[in-house]
């Protein structure tokens, strides 16, 4: 199914944030921008598997100012961490001009290394959804936010 119907649904149902995954064809994300401002809302993509920086200054292009930037929940259970590589990307797409979402194991412990990145949210279901105190980990997480981009991004 093309994917004006699902960016109706979508936003016609009260969404501000939709994702087009980074493999679809770039006239996908134009007619999902296209939805999703005449809605007022946002397309994030999503990035996973194979994708270029030449891709996202496309998505740019288009009017797509948010990307979601996975670390895979194998490469995390392995031990890889966040690496310059992952953060050498991330800053590339924050100099495209994109915002970041950012998911994959994050912990409070884990933000200082994205300081200088352009950052939307983090995505921390693993964090939170494992602790033996999850409201403890959200407020520590404010805490780390607070104290790298100041009160007005947590």
């Amino acid at each position: 199914m093309p994917v004006k119907p699902w960016a109706q649904q979508a936003f016609g149902a009260g969404a501000n944030w939709m994702t087009i995954i980074c493999a679809a064809p770039l006239a996908t994300v134009e007619k999902g921008h296209a939805v999703a401002q005449s809605c007022g809302g946002e397309i994030q993509m999503e990035l996973f598997g194979n994708w270029t920086l030449d891709d996202a200054r496309d998505w740019y292009r288009t009017g797509v100012r948010q990307a979601i930037y996975h670390r895979g929940r194998d490469a995390q259970a392995s031990g890889q961490q966040w690496g310059e590589a992952d953060l050498a990307r991330m800053k590339a797409l924050s100099d495209i001009g994109l915002e970041l979402s950012i998911t994959g194991g994050i912990t409070p412990a884990d933000l200082p290394l994205f300081r200088d990145i352009n950052v939307k949210a983090f995505i921390a279901g693993r964090a939170l959804a494992g602790a033996a105190h999850p409201a403890q980990v959200a407020a520590e997480f404010h805490a780390q936010i607070d104290a790298i981009w100041g009160e007005k991004h947590a």
